[in-house]
């Protein structure tokens, strides 16, 4: 079995503020349901961002599995800092078994 190894910027990324136009570019889709499960990820910048919209929130996401880790200057997994998930206007999340640690901001 063949490994490869590449760098991902960011292994969760949900931004209904499309072409960063900020939170005043109002939708109407309705993301519920969702889960990310049985994901691992190597080198990261940033661990995850999850941006909906106060008009149309985000329902129960589910995160469950997950090992997300940065890696340092001499190639050693970083694992010291919490998994970060910067999150707005998300209404129901469910955590489990995520490595380093989780927390929802």
């Amino acid at each position: 079995r063949q490994s490869h190894h590449l760098a991902v910027d960011k292994p969760i990324d949900i931004d209904m503020f499309y072409e960063d136009d900020g939170p005043d570019d109002v939708t109407t889709m309705l993301l519920e349901n969702i889960s990310f499960t049985n994901i691992r990820a190597r080198n990261i910048d940033t661990d995850a961002t999850i941006h909906c919209q106060p008009e149309s929130p985000c329902l129960d996401l589910r995160f469950q599995h997950l090992d997300f880790r940065a890696t340092d200057d001499d190639g050693d997994d970083d694992d010291a800092d919490a998994w970060l998930c910067d999150a707005m206007n998300v209404d129901s999340f469910d955590i489990a078994d995520v490595y380093p640690p989780a927390s929802i901001s």
